[in-house]
């Protein structure tokens, strides 16, 4: 996390305060502009809020030829005298207050200097004006930041409203704003502010609301493509790992975006892929896509990004990467942009996939691996029986040149979550045994050994066995040997009750549960049953 929680939220309800104690309307900018602009789509697409800021910053429009008379009754000066008067205090060129850490209680000045300065927090107020006349420092105390570009919101209008506070509040432009970020990254000192510049540069190229195309036309009419180059020059590699990581994305993703925006002319590319993986989306998710995209009829007609993304409890950005592995693959064929349907071999592999015939999911996976890039996997698997997980891992990152990280296999934790998929799909092909797993609950506090590879299907026959409960309790077990269970437990029980429905358990003890539950629900049946034949008129 890039901010402590205390400290955005502490900043987020001043600025409600801040807000409410105003001149309207009022300009909001820096990273709380960001978050209000970026949050709708940003959210929708992750499942969770923008990264707030600390400070809090607001623009005002101040005359070129103010007088120093006009400035003393700016709404500039009334701002600052209504900053005072809710308990902010000057520093130079910022208004601040100070905050306890650990009980978030704003401190007096007195309580200040005998509080220790590692238990304080400073929440600054910056103010940043379009123009800044010579008189401007006699006739409030100080200079003001100068931001050239706030002109277009007071004389060029690039400004939005927002109904996130009771008082009327305006946004710079998507392009503006942007444009504000790239002019002041270059000269940022503190490695915070700088990578919060980064994260802000990101977020508002992919989620301003605008096409990539438009926002790039718009932002070059701000400012030049030297002083974009000069901002795209300043980030190092580290810049982008950590903003990376304090966002959850890809490093390499990241960069593309932001370097494709300046370079590319605003033509954002998806990641080049030799080798692809479903990023960031575990075996259980990607399944879940293939049985959603059944569900919802892919195999008839095209069915939307979001409606999937909503079915399985899936951002629509790692949704799509899930989609796009599934394209790769040969299950998936991409309509347009967000709509997608299910190939012939995805059809049979859903539906092997609902119902939950393992033969035909080890055969179909089987196919899918041969016949897509994957093979390159499983000729390595194939040459060398022996190869440990630790050695995929290392192939799978060569293979889909990805970057180092602290992850499973020296990757990327979303890279890793996409490379540990892919091997489960290689057991489900039959080409690797299962992982040893710990029971559950039990830690054993061992380092597990790596699980070699095998040329054996692992899903053996297994016998199932059926009890049958009847209304007049009596029970029958019967036998059926032919049927395959997919999973790392002995025998699989399923309890029927007539009427009533099934429950399946691999254990005696749950079996016992699941029996009295079934009998609870058996005789209330029977008792509804018993109340409907009774005569109308009956005791």
């Amino acid at each position: 996390m890039l901010y402590e929680e205390y400290e955005t939220e502490i900043s987020r309800s001043n600025l409600s305060r801040v807000v409410s104690t105003l001149p309207t309307p009022v300009c909001l900018l820096g990273g709380w502009a960001v978050f209000y602009t970026v949050n709708p789509r940003y959210r929708a697409d992750t499942g969770r809020s923008y990264h707030g800021s600390k400070d809090i910053d607001l623009g005002f429009h101040i005359e070129r030829d103010a007088t120093t008379e006009s400035l003393r009754e700016s709404v500039l000066a009334n701002a600052i005298g209504s900053l005072k008067g809710t308990g902010f205090r000057s520093m130079g060129v910022r208004l601040f207050k100070e905050y306890h850490r650990e009980t978030n209680l704003v401190l007096t000045e007195a309580k200040a200097k005998k509080t220790p300065s590692y238990n304080i927090f400073h929440l600054y107020v910056d103010l940043l004006v379009d123009n800044a006349p010579s008189g401007i420092k006699k006739a409030i105390g100080f200079t003001p930041f100068d931001e050239k570009l706030l002109t277009h919101v007071f004389e060029g209008r690039m400004s939005s409203p927002i109904d996130e506070f009771a008082m009327p509040v305006i946004l710079p432009a998507p392009p503006l704003l942007l444009a504000m970020k790239m002019a002041s990254l270059p000269s940022r000192t503190k490695d915070h502010k700088k990578l919060k510049d980064v994260m802000d540069v990101y977020a508002l190229i992919w989620y301003s609301g605008m096409t990539v195309k438009n926002l790039r036309r718009d932002v070059s009419e701000l400012v030049s493509n030297d002083s974009m180059t000069k901002m795209l020059s300043s980030i190092g590699r580290s810049d982008y790992e950590q903003a990376a990581d304090a966002l959850g994305v890809d490093r390499a993703e990241l960069e593309s975006v932001i370097k494709d925006f300046v370079v590319g002319g605003g033509t954002v590319k998806e990641a080049k892929e030799s080798w692809a993986l479903p990023t960031n989306m575990s075996y259980d998710k990607l399944i879940s896509t293939v049985k959603a995209l059944h569900l919802t009829r892919a195999d008839q007609k095209a069915v939307k990004l979001e409606k999937l993304s909503k079915r399985i409890g899936v951002s629509a950005r790692t949704t799509k990467k899930g989609l796009s592995f599934l394209g790769s693959v040969g299950v998936v064929k991409p309509l347009s942009q967000d709509q997608y349907a299910l190939t012939d071999t995805g059809a049979a592999y859903a539906k092997a996939h609902m119902s939950n015939d393992a033969d035909q999911i080890s055969q179909l996976t089987l196919k899918i691996v041969e016949q897509s890039h994957l093979n390159e996997l499983a000729d390595a698997i194939k040459i060398n029986k022996n190869t440990t997980r630790e050695h995929l891992y290392k192939r799978i990152k060569t293979f889909a040149r990805r970057p180092d990280g602290k992850g499973v296999g020296n990757m990327h934790a979303p890279d890793a979550a996409g490379a540990t998929t892919v091997l489960s799909l290689f057991e489900d092909a039959g080409l690797l045994e299962r992982a040893t797993r710990a029971p559950a609950g039990k830690a054993t506090g061992k380092k597990q050994r790596s699980t070699n590879v095998t040329s054996k299907p692992h899903n053996k026959p297994r016998t199932r066995l059926e009890y049958v409960t009847s209304g007049n309790n009596d029970r029958q077990v019967r036998s059926n040997k032919e049927a395959v269970v997919n999973s790392e437990t002995d025998d699989l029980a399923v309890l029927t009750v007539r009427g009533v429905g099934q429950i399946q358990v691999n254990d005696l003890e749950t079996l016992k549960l699941a029996e009295l539950y079934m009998n609870v629900l058996r005789k209330r049946l029977q008792n509804q049953r018993q109340d409907k034949a009774a005569p109308a008129d009956a005791p």
